[in-house]
Order: C-alpha cells, then structure tokens, then sequence
C-alpha cells in the first residue's frame, strides 16, 4: 500500500488511513465509507502543530488526541 499524510495524497475511491502514533504510517485503504462526526476535535500532528478534524475520522497522521504543548514533567 501506498504511504500518505492525507486524503489527498490517495487515488479515486481511496482514503488515508492509519492509527495513533506518529511510527505507524499511514496507508491509502479503500474508501469504506465510515460515518465521520461532524465534531471537530484537537489533534497533535506529527508536525507537532494541533490541528482539528472528525474525532472518529481524523484528517491526517496525529501523535495523540488533543492539543499539542509542553510536557508536564511533574513537580
């Protein structure tokens, strides 16, 4: 399968695919027509920029939900 960062990089009735974490790439999948939330949620991208996308159908490769910031190393 063909790595991406996004839809865009993906053919006609293709989509990109993957899961949390920035070490597993993701893949150009066949578009399976999931149901997306019309919610709009923050994503830490890979980037380490946060962007917002659909919490059940992110746009593009996240380290983590929610925003990116400062690592709280404890007291």
């Amino acid at each position: 399968p063909r790595t991406c960062t996004s839809t865009a990089d993906c053919g006609p009735g293709l989509e990109c695919l993957g899961g949390e974490g920035c070490g597993t790439p993701w893949t150009c999948q066949p578009a399976l027509g999931r149901p997306c939330t019309a919610d709009y949620s923050p994503f830490c991208g890979c980037d380490g920029a946060t962007f917002y996308g659909s919490s059940s159908c992110p746009s593009r490769p996240f380290l983590h939900r929610g925003p990116c910031g400062p690592i709280d190393a404890g007291p």
